[in-house]
């Protein structure tokens, strides 16, 4: 049964409630939070899912009085609940150990405590999913979690916080305890100069299971107004908005396990094999390379992706090493170029000969090159003629792509 949020049939909604709930399996309710205690005092012996969305009322924008929705003793069957907007919803509450799934997400007002979620799981052990995204998770200033047993979760499969405040999910991964196939799903924002100090705090327990194979892909994202980078692998997929292009460099090193030693100006020790990515939007190159400068040496960086009106600044050497006088190819480990809205292919031509001219020197020789659009898998124009002449200057065994169509020699 569904409701949406309506002032004026709130007496008729009550009256509905009060006789049929207790006779309902499935509930989604869109209401105004005050007007949620009808839900907190009728038994509803069936109900298996709800999904509840209250809002704060527009006539009074205070918290409203907090009510016990979701008590066991009136919902013993009770598997899956979803709240959004849940505002005045007592998190104080047992639930019910039949829970399986749990979701909250987009309060509005001040929600659940980390201890009040966390004290959930007391009487839920075998719950399978949590998901807790963009809501206010509030730590307790006197909070003394180091000093709290762990909370156990054997039964857990999938795991989801996002864009949570980047300590509440630390303390989460810190207290929480689950399977090691778990599928983890983290994204925050991250205001740190040097993330890696974070990293390590939020993944200690872990950083053993990195050298295993515990993520095999970054990709760094960067447009006009920010700076992304998403770490992936079997089962943990993270997503982090950093504070600058520095503090990129910080967190690519840790995630590639390299402390910070030159070699010839530019090379990074490393101790994993992590591919990297790195998207370049439109706009973010205003002709030059030196906003990316704390990022150009980077060895681990594979496959670069940008627009074919930049791609002409890749054909010029840069200054990497300050006082040396000596000049590098930005990105000298990059095997794969991606170029969106290619209008001539002169660029690509440019870049691939005078690369060539250097390989094993001080760049990295080009394996793969596509053409395409980001959200278009097919072009509207065939192949231009030209592209055969990339493909000559090319190594045989390298790959050549236009929209995802492999181009290949006569």
């Amino acid at each position: 049964m569904h409701f949406s949020r309506r002032r004026p049939a709130i007496v008729a909604f009550i009256e509905l409630v009060n006789c049929h709930i207790e006779r309902w399996r499935h509930v989604t309710i869109d209401i105004l939070s005050d007007t949620l205690h009808p839900l907190s005092v009728t038994p509803a012996p069936l109900l298996e899912t709800i999904a509840v969305f209250a809002a704060l009322s527009d006539q009074d924008m205070r918290p409203p009085n907090k009510v016990k929705l979701f008590d066991g003793a009136r919902t013993p069957r009770l598997r899956e609940v979803h709240i959004s907007r849940g505002n005045g919803i007592d998190w104080r509450t047992q639930f019910p150990p039949t829970l399986s799934k749990l979701i909250i997400n987009h309060l509005e007002y001040k929600g659940a405590s980390l201890s009040d979620i966390l004290s959930i799981f007391v009487s839920c052990r075998d719950i399978t999913s949590l998901e807790i995204s963009w809501t206010k998770v509030d730590l307790e200033p006197d909070q003394s979690w180091p000093t709290q047993p762990p909370v156990e979760l054997p039964n857990l499969k999938e795991l989801k916080l996002w864009y949570l405040e980047a300590q509440v999910i630390q303390d989460f991964l810190l207290r929480l305890r689950f399977p090691k196939d778990c599928v983890i799903n983290l994204a925050s924002h991250l205001p740190h100069n040097n993330p890696s100090t974070f990293l390590n705090l939020m993944l200690s327990r872990y950083i053993d299971d990195l050298d295993d194979g515990f993520f095999d892909q970054l990709t760094i994202s960067i447009d006009c107004s920010s700076n992304f980078l998403t770490a992936k692998g079997p089962r943990w997929n993270l997503a982090f908005d950093l504070l600058d292009v520095r503090a990129v460099r910080d967190a690519v090193l840790w995630f590639n396990g390299a402390e910070l030693v030159e070699t010839n100006g530019c090379s990074q020790s490393s101790t994993r094999d992590i591919l990297v990515s790195l998207n370049l939007s439109g706009g973010v190159l205003t002709g030059d390379f030196i906003s990316l400068r704390p990022i150009w040496d980077l060895h681990c960086i594979k496959r670069v992706a940008l627009n074919n009106d930049d791609v002409s600044l890749l054909c010029h050497p840069v200054r990497i090493a300050a006082g040396d006088g000596k000049q590098y190819w930005a990105f000298p480990g990059m095997m794969e170029l991606h170029i969106y809205r290619c209008k001539d292919l002169n660029s690509a031509r440019d870049l691939v000969k005078k690369r060539e001219a250097n390989r094993g020197v001080h760049a990295a020789s080009l394996q793969r090159i596509e053409f395409g659009d980001k959200f278009e898998e097919d072009s509207a124009d065939p192949p231009p003629d030209s592209l055969f002449t990339l493909l000559e200057v090319l190594d045989e065994d390298a790959q050549l792509y236009w929209y995802r169509e492999r181009v290949v020699r006569d």
